[in-house]
């Protein structure tokens, strides 16, 4: 399965066998062993491990107790005969962008003891058995995966009883956006990204639009992967889902940094300055992954540009939580910052406004 720009209709990146066979590649071994998920082969769990000369099997994989006994309900593709033996599974797939996945869920039933692992890692390990319907699910680090060839494997050994064995990986798709205490930040979306409901706002830039010298933010909805935006909340990380046929619907001057940018005075970065809040002229290393401004000739002596308040209120929503008029935030007489201009006296830029 191939996750490509993270599509959204496809958030299952292994199946499980019960709802479509699968063919695995396996190791068989007699007995159990006394030290808990033994390796057969080093390296068996790792992605580059060469299991050509692994045999194959289809999946589910189930024996005593699920052939029409009180598991009925449990098919299985492959019969597990005999008692006391342990089976070693490898399942690879491929992934172009793991940064679109957000969350990732194994889910497993088993009988006996078994352990799960992601590219080499120990995700998750248990004793004893689900029956054939209750999945046991997991939550997995998503950091786990890698661009390209990946591989979830499975140890599992039958101690007593019944046997069976059945697993599936789900992805949850989308984005994951960090706003900085400033309140706001730049993000390139890795995949198309619907803002709609999430929880924190995404805005296009667009430089000397209303005003010579300013920045004015155009909310927008849904972002194209690829396209850097200014997004906007309380400092905090947050996941945005994602969506197919995405567009931007206005203007934007953001440029999106791929690879590390070298700054050479015609950029612009959002920080939080001396000055407030706004893009200031760059120096040194734009890091990949971020957004930035290029404003050249006279219009690029300024070392910084603030965002442009709204025509009609003359107040600019950065990020729902804090009102800045002109690039600068809004304080009260008792030098508090505060949410909104409020009724009699305001202090902005050092300056009283009254309302």
């Amino acid at each position: 399965c191939t996750v490509c720009n993270a599509k959204v209709a496809e958030p299952i990146l292994l199946a499980n066998g019960q709802d479509n066979a699968y063919a695995i590649k396996f190791r068989h071994q007699a007995g159990v062993s006394d030290n808990e998920f033994e390796d057969i082969e080093a390296g068996w769990n790792e992605a580059d491990f060469d299991d050509s000369n692994w045999d194959e099997l289809m999946m589910p994989i189930g024996g005593m107790g699920y052939d029409g006994g009180a598991r009925k309900g449990a098919k299985f593709n492959t019969i597990w005969f005999n008692d006391y033996n342990t089976y070693w599974f490898r399942r690879t797939f491929w992934i172009d962008n793991p940064s679109t996945i957000t969350k990732l869920t194994v889910k497993a039933l088993h009988d006996d003891d078994y352990a799960i692992f992601v590219n080499g890692t120990k995700v998750f390990a248990r004793t004893g058995w689900t029956d054939g319907t209750n999945w046991e699910a997991t939550e997995v680090d998503p950091s786990l995966l890698v661009a390209g060839l990946n591989v979830l494997a499975v140890y599992v050994e039958q101690n007593w009883g019944g046997a069976y064995c059945d697993f599936s990986l789900e992805a949850n798709v989308g984005a994951k956006v960090t706003v900085s205490d400033a309140g706001y930040a730049t993000f390139v979306a890795p995949c198309d990204v619907d803002f709609t409901d999430a929880p924190v706002k995404a805005y296009a830039a667009q430089v000397n639009k209303n005003k010579e010298g300013f920045v004015f933010l155009a909310p927008v909805t849904t972002v194209p992967a690829g396209t850097a935006v200014v997004v906007g909340n309380e400092e905090g990380t947050y996941t945005v889902p994602a969506t197919t046929g995405a567009a931007l619907g206005t203007e934007n001057d953001l440029k999106a940094a791929t690879t590390d940018v070298t700054a050479n005075g015609t950029q612009y970065i959002l920080a939080k300055q001396e000055e407030g809040v706004g893009f200031y002229k760059a120096t040194g290393t734009i890091a990949a992954g971020k957004g930035y401004l290029v404003i050249s000739g006279e219009a690029g002596i300024k070392g910084f540009y603030p965002f442009a308040a709204d025509d009609a209120t003359g107040i600019n929503e950065v990020n729902g939580q804090w009102s800045i008029i002109n690039g600068q935030p809004i304080y009260n007489l008792a030098g508090q910052r505060i949410q909104k201009i409020q009724k009699g006296i305001n202090i902005v830029d050092g300056k009283k406004i009254l309302k």
